[in-house]
């Protein structure tokens, strides 16, 4: 008995609670999420191209685009674990990294950026309704090397700290 699998085809549907959740690639290739998918979309030729992830996520909740290492990256919030970070490259769909860290408590990443030089992602994290971490990574190691801890009533309070790179 052959066992058959099931692969999309197209992708119809936008999920509008992402931050950052349409962005251009290049010219002609926009990329946005629905639901646990990244679509991306080549606009001349009418073609999709699905990047899933592979877990049981309920939906992504950011995204961003590097166009200088032609990367991209989206969070996804699974279901009772720690959010995940996903980092693809967008010319072969092929998983560079997955990012995440279990030490600080944050429920989602509700949103994320590329340093201009492409070598550091930062996440917004959501602790509880009011409460947010600022994350540091090196991304291509997987690495946080920082975060803030952001008081909700007054933004110029901060606590600073910083990740060991040696360790």
């Amino acid at each position: 008995m052959a066992i058959v699998k099931a692969k999309a085809f197209y992708n119809f549907g936008f999920s509008q609670i992402s931050s950052g959740n349409i962005n251009f690639i290049d010219d002609v290739t926009m990329m946005f999420p629905s639901g646990t998918c990244c679509i991306l979309l080549n606009m001349e030729y009418n073609t999709q191209r699905t990047i899933n992830s592979g877990t049981d996520g309920n939906s992504i909740t950011a995204m961003a685009v590097n166009l200088k290492k032609r990367v991209l990256a989206f969070a996804e919030l699974k279901k009772d674990q720690v959010p995940v970070i996903f980092v693809y490259d967008f010319d072969t769909c092929t998983q560079h990294k997955v990012i995440f860290q279990t030490a600080i408590d944050a429920s989602s990443y509700t949103s994320l950026a590329f340093s201009s030089n492409g070598k550091y992602l930062a996440a917004v994290g959501l602790k509880s309704q009011n409460e947010y971490y600022i994350f540091m990574w090196l991304w291509d190691r997987a690495h946080l090397f920082e975060y803030y801890e952001i008081d909700p009533d007054d933004l110029q309070k901060r606590k600073n700290y910083t990740v060991d790179l040696h360790k």
